[in-house]
């Protein structure tokens, strides 16, 4: 059995921090989920830690969905291991996920060089992690100049021996690495769901992409069928990694305030991988054993399976994830 290291297993919890809205500032909300506690890490994580259970809310005011109660910022780091999930390549899951992360790389490269403005060729990933787009970016023959951010610095040492520029920081320091008006499009891929104050990252965004140039995203769709079907089983509440989930409108008014125009937001097949997550979730307490999330055998071949299931949802709702596109306005 694996054993943490004596500091690591007595660190205790600081007291949870309860925050309003951060986009309109209310403190009313309606509870939205029940106490979920974090399945993923639950090898991972101090014995204290494992106890702490959250909620999330909708502002009575805007709308928003959000965790009301969150880990102090002294305390996130213990929720990013270097075994996190999002820092894994694809090339380490198995045939199948490697297969569909080209295919999914494939799409990315095509909408990149269209989207594109005419005269740029940098492309920044914003919140990268270990680099995993932007490597499978490079295999599949990229040749703008890409440039890799993140809060946590371990993860990026893999992308620096790449040969991709890669730089720690966050909204605040964004800008000693990377010049305003100098990107010509951000890829922010599950990300924004991450960040304690999305607003204020979507404004550092847009001052550092060109006049008209554009901003390419993925996130989960708290409105989708797959949420309302799971319930609090639902995979994307990820709590109390995910501060925040949008809907259609929210995303919408978020990117309108940070000054940004909306070009398309459209429901993704990749929300087949909620459905295989949340079932697989569901059949580990069946069982009454840990979930090993992504690390679950039978993960793969279930999101072939659940593709079907999110083309359904697609035409008569909306899938578990959201793909959007925004563009800084031109001059």
């Amino acid at each position: 059995m694996k054993t943490m290291p004596h500091e690591v297993s007595e660190r205790l919890p600081r007291p949870l921090v309860t925050v309003a809205c951060e986009f309109c500032g209310s403190t009313e909300g309606q509870l939205l989920s029940g106490p979920l506690t974090d399945h993923e890490l639950a090898d991972e994580l101090p014995p204290a830690f494992r106890l702490l259970s959250f909620r999330f809310v909708r502002c009575a005011d805007c709308g928003l969905v959000y965790l009301r109660e969150r880990p102090d910022a002294e305390d996130v780091e213990v929720y990013y291991p270097d075994n996190y999930k999002c820092f894994q390549s694809y090339h380490e899951r198995g045939f199948i996920m490697k297969q569909l992360a080209q295919i999914v790389t494939r799409g990315k490269l095509r909408q990149i060089a269209r989207l594109m403005p005419p005269g740029n060729d940098t492309l920044l990933d914003y919140g990268c992690g270990s680099g995993t787009w932007l490597a499978l970016l490079k295999e599949q023959g990229c040749t703008f100049r890409m440039i890799g951010t993140d809060i946590i610095g371990g993860p990026l040492q893999s992308l620096r021996r790449r040969g991709i520029e890669a730089y720690q920081c966050d909204e605040t320091t964004l800008q000693r690495h990377v010049k305003p008006g100098s990107v010509g499009a951000v890829h922010l891929f599950h990300v924004i769901e991450h960040l304690p104050n999305a607003s204020g990252v979507l404004e550092s965004i847009r001052d550092v992409l060109v006049p008209g140039g554009v901003l390419i995203g993925q996130t989960p769709n708290v409105e989708s069928l797959g949420r309302r079907f799971w319930g609090d089983l639902w995979n994307q509440w990820h709590a109390p990694q995910h501060l925040v989930l949008f809907s259609d409108d929210t995303l919408k008014r978020h990117a309108g305030k940070a000054g940004f125009e909306v070009v398309k937001i459209s429901s993704s097949i990749s929300g087949a991988t909620q459905w295989a997550l949340s079932f697989l979730h569901r059949w580990a307490r069946f069982r009454g054993r840990p979930f090993r999330h992504i690390h679950e055998p039978m993960y793969p071949p279930l999101i072939l399976a659940a593709i079907p299931v999110a083309i359904v949802e697609a035409v008569f709702s909306r899938t578990c994830h959201m793909d959007f596109v925004l563009r800084k306005p031109g001059n």
